[in-house]
């Protein structure tokens, strides 16, 4: 009987040391195969991360008025638009890196030579260049009848660029380039085909200034008064790293506000936190809430100075573009308050 036991009990390990063997191998096969297709994944790739998520947002204006061809459709030109900063994205980060990955996404064959050549070059010298846009103004000129080629002309195209020698900072310039450009249709992406620098007469830009206010000297004049600041940073009391977070009263903010002014204060200094905010992608509820202070310090004879980009200390080139669409979108928004 116990002979007959142990043959059993014998048989039972192999049986279970066979399939727990045959587990490892079969989970151990499928992980490579998960490695394997995760390595494959096209959304573990660059274009595919740039195109999911902006990464670049420099300010771009265009002029459609006039140009031959068919016309142009609003997403179309969107699509040639996001590509088009694709490109500009991944080849300064190719000038920074050294590195070509991405390149061939948002470039076609022979516009991918000379980049390559680039690289190649700065490689070998131990150069790097961090470089970014703030300001394009492409004029369309030519759109296809088949929709797969589009020419125009980036004009006024400002530029920042710093120069490293053995990651040693050796210069820093600012540039306003106007630019040729021809894309083409392909894969479902606008690859750039041509990008040439050419000379351009650049407008006189005519600057709108408020009257109301001016400097002379070390004084400040405020509709040809002297204005003496008296003031103070403002926090909320009982929220004052939250101030336009769930807990926020626009009346207690104006209680405080009629009490600094009956204390003889006329200036203000109001903070935007740049993450709380939306970063790039301001959070219309949060300047809804800054709009209630902003009318609130109005209505008690207050004066306004915004402080931008609170709590915020990345100030590198390459997200120069965000910072400034930040900025651009809250300008825009409260410049004539």
């Amino acid at each position: 009987m116990r002979k007959k036991l142990n043959k059993n009990l014998y048989r039972a390990i192999l049986i279970l040391t066979f399939l727990a063997v045959n587990s490892m191998i079969i989970f151990g096969l499928s992980s490579v195969w998960g490695f394997l297709n995760t390595g494959a994944s096209r959304s573990t790739m660059l274009h595919t991360e740039i195109k999911s998520r902006r990464m670049y947002l420099p300010e771009v204006v265009w002029d459609t008025s006039a140009y031959k061809g068919r016309t142009m459709e609003n997403q179309s030109l969107q699509e040639i638009e996001r590509d088009y900063l694709n490109g500009w994205y991944v080849k300064n980060l190719a000038l920074q890196s050294n590195k070509t990955f991405g390149v061939e996404d948002y470039y076609t064959d022979s516009a991918r030579v000379n980049i390559y050549k680039i690289i190649d070059f700065n490689e070998a010298h131990d150069l790097s260049f961090t470089t970014t846009t703030t300001n394009h103004h492409p004029k369309l000129l030519f759109y296809s009848a088949d929709g797969q080629l589009a020419v125009f002309e980036d004009r006024r195209v400002r530029q920042f660029r710093q120069t490293y020698s053995e990651e040693k900072l050796i210069d820093e310039e600012i540039d306003t380039s106007s630019y040729k450009v021809m894309m083409l249709l392909e894969d479902g992406f606008w690859r750039v085909r041509h990008i040439q620098q050419v000379s351009s007469d650049f407008e006189n830009v005519e600057v709108e200034v408020n009257a109301d206010w001016h400097i002379k000297g070390d004084q400040l004049y405020f509709k040809n008064r002297k204005f003496q600041i008296k003031g103070m940073n403002y926090y909320p009391q009982d929220s004052p790293w939250d101030m336009y977070g769930e807990n926020f009263e626009v009346e207690v903010i104006d209680n405080d506000f009629q009490l600094l002014k009956n204390e003889g204060l006329n200036t203000l200094r109001l903070f935007v936190p740049y993450e709380d905010f939306g970063k790039a992608g301001i959070i219309p509820a949060k300047i809804e809430k800054l709009r209630k202070v902003m009318d609130a310090a109005n209505s008690n004879d207050l004066k306004v100075i915004l402080t931008l980009f609170d709590f915020y200390g990345d100030y590198s080139v390459m997200d120069w573009t965000l910072t400034h669409e930040h900025a651009r979108q809250i300008v825009d928004e409260f410049k004539d308050h």
